[in-house]
């Protein structure tokens, strides 16, 4: 997913501008969500009765990640297999508010603790939620070029273990179950590869337009990137400014959202229009009063050395750790994954296209367990869509029901 920060340039000249995603919605049933503009996920998920704890997190590197949990409500009844906890990973510029805003009966982590499953929504480092570290300050300039100096390989290596391993003592579990969206997928591919003994620790990966191989990427907003990483742009600017925050939250651009999102806004149709553009979600997907609530929650912050490394990926068509300089990187040994994969793709992703999954799933030993494609999704669809819940969740849960 592509940051907002263009969002109000932008605004006039999509007004006609038609997005190829367009396709008929069904009528829509609006509930009231005005007031979670600038709730936190933990107050979303109280707000609708669930419980929900807070917990940080320390990595091996020093950053302090704060992860939510959505415990059990009710006690696991006598000789039923106990259910394992579910892991939740966001995507590029995403948080764990992502897995809530479409909010009871519909949102992936309360449909899975309505299957008393016990869930766990990690933020990884440099959300909104996860901006602290136990030496660095993500905005002192004596220690922002080094707070920021991370990629989604540090994710993979750091974040995703150290939250796996904070889980399973404190659930009494010996493996957890890994449902990642885009750079959560991608970010499982790394910790697997990097990592292999973590295949032991996870019974079964969810893969959701897994960000792998972008070969194909028909999206402007980030090819546009890669065509000038192909100068080395982007490296030469790290090299001068570092590391910095590529998609900081903006109250100001919420603000803004809160007044032209809002349903029965003469400028609504120019919001749909740019939510569709840069989330990336088809129109007949997007829930009109979900639009102002969107703008409130993402960006959610991300390093720029996280974007570079995506162009490394589309430039060379491959999967490789982050190439520092003239010399080409070392690929990620996909060889390594013998964790279960169900994955799922969208036809309509101009992201994560489905002829990139596919080549995902064929370096994999033994392939994907099934690979689902859906008809009119795109790439945001997959946590934001309004049919996502009937589309993708509810074979989801049948999956993990079967283990």
């Amino acid at each position: 997913m592509f940051p907002l920060r263009l969002t109000v340039l932008l605004l006039y000249s999509c007004y006609t501008h038609l997005h190829p995603h367009a396709i008929l919605g069904a009528p829509l049933t609006v509930r009231d969500i005005s007031d979670e503009l600038h709730k936190t996920t933990n107050q979303i998920i109280t707000k609708y009765g669930y419980p929900c704890e807070t917990h940080y997190i320390t990595t091996e590197d020093g950053y302090i990640l704060t992860v939510y949990r959505i415990p059990k409500r009710n006690p696991q009844p006598e000789g039923v297999k106990p259910q394992l906890p579910v892991l939740l990973v966001h995507g590029l510029f995403g948080s764990s508010a992502d897995w809530v805003l479409l909010g009871p009966e519909n949102a992936l982590s309360f449909l899975l603790s309505d299957n008393n499953y016990d869930v766990w929504l990690i933020n990884c480092r440099g959300t909104r939620y996860s901006m602290n570290h136990t030496t660095l300050d993500p905005e002192s300039k004596p220690t922002m070029r080094r707070f920021w100096n991370y990629s989604w390989h540090e994710i993979g290596v750091y974040d995703i273990p150290a939250t796996i391993d904070y889980i399973l003592p404190l659930t009494q579990s010996k493996q957890i179950i890994h449902v990642g969206h885009s750079q959560g997928a991608t970010s499982f591919a790394v910790m697997m590869s990097e990592k292999p003994e973590y295949n032991e620790k996870v019974i079964v990966h969810i893969a959701y337009a897994p960000a792998i191989f972008l070969c194909n990427i028909r999206n402007p907003l980030l090819k546009l990137p890669a065509l000038s990483e192909r100068t080395r742009l982007y490296t030469k600017l790290r090299a001068l400014l570092g590391d910095f925050n590529a998609g900081p939250q903006l109250y100001l651009l919420a603000e803004i959202g809160k007044i032209i999102c809002q349903v029965g806004s003469s400028l609504h149709a120019v919001c749909k229009n740019i939510v569709s553009s840069l989330f990336d979600m088809s129109m007949g997907q997007i829930l009109p009063n979900l639009l102002p609530i969107l703008l409130g929650h993402y960006p959610a912050g991300a390093s720029t050395k996280q974007l570079v490394h995506y162009s490394q990926s589309i430039i060379h068509c491959d999967f490789r750790k982050y190439q520092e300089g003239p010399e080409s990187s070392s690929k990620y040994n996909l060889s390594h994954i013998r964790v279960p994969i169900y994955a799922y793709s969208g036809n309509l992703d101009t992201i994560q296209v489905t002829k990139d999954t596919v080549k995902y799933g064929k370096k994999l030993i033994g392939g994907f367990r099934k690979l689902y494609v859906i008809r009119n999704f795109a790439h945001s669809d997959f946590v934001f869509g309004k049919d996502a819940k009937r589309l993708v969740y509810n074979s989801t849960i049948n999956i993990l029901n079967s283990l």
